[in-house]
């Protein structure tokens, strides 16, 4: 009998330390940039990933960059789903606070990438109207200005953006150029 006892003490040790720990212990996937998902979108298309970046909010916007890429190459439409976000309560009310105000945060989202998707222009004969429906159809939020789109489903972080931080910019002066000359 004392030897079952032994045995039995022994395997539930053994199997309770094959168990990863949970909470402090676990350690997360690293957040990607907007900068790896942007070289690669291919690779990251429609996947979960964790991500940070600047999240931005206006009366038309609504976005996430990052200032160590370029223009809106590395930008992406944020696109929130209609079932609550998750998150503790303190951080998702200073997201709330930033978006009231329109203030630029840090933040860690894991969510779902989505990169451009291709319109099939194997049948259009007018090659400047395949470029034409190729970037017209590619394009997320407002005005199709966005090569990518971001689906967040949990808030990790939430930090102010520090004070010099470069703002966002479109690649040309007067916006993004997404539609070429047809004529």
């Amino acid at each position: 009998m004392k030897t079952i006892y032994v045995t039995l003490c022994t395997l539930l040790m053994l199997s309770t330390a094959a168990v990863p720990a949970r909470g402090k212990g676990r350690q997360k996937t690293p957040a990607l940039s907007l900068c790896d998902l942007a070289r690669e979108p291919d690779r990251y298309d429609n996947q979960i990933v964790r991500l940070r970046a600047i999240y931005e909010t206006g009366p038309e916007t609504a976005r996430l960059y990052d200032p160590a890429c370029c223009c809106e190459q590395a930008a992406a439409w944020v696109e929130f789903e209609d079932k609550p976000l998750v998150g503790s309560q303190n951080i998702l009310r200073k997201l709330q606070k930033s978006a009231k105000s329109n203030e630029r945060v840090y933040v860690v989202f894991v969510g779902r990438f989505q990169g451009p998707y291709k319109y099939d222009t194997r049948d259009v004969k007018n090659p400047k109207l395949a470029e034409f429906l190729q970037k017209a159809n590619t394009r997320y939020g407002h005005m199709n200005a966005y090569r990518f789109q971001f689906i967040p489903q949990i808030l990790e972080a939430v930090e102010p953006v520090a004070r010099g931080t470069p703002e966002f910019k479109w690649d040309t002066p007067e916006g993004p150029r997404i539609f070429p000359d047809l004529d």
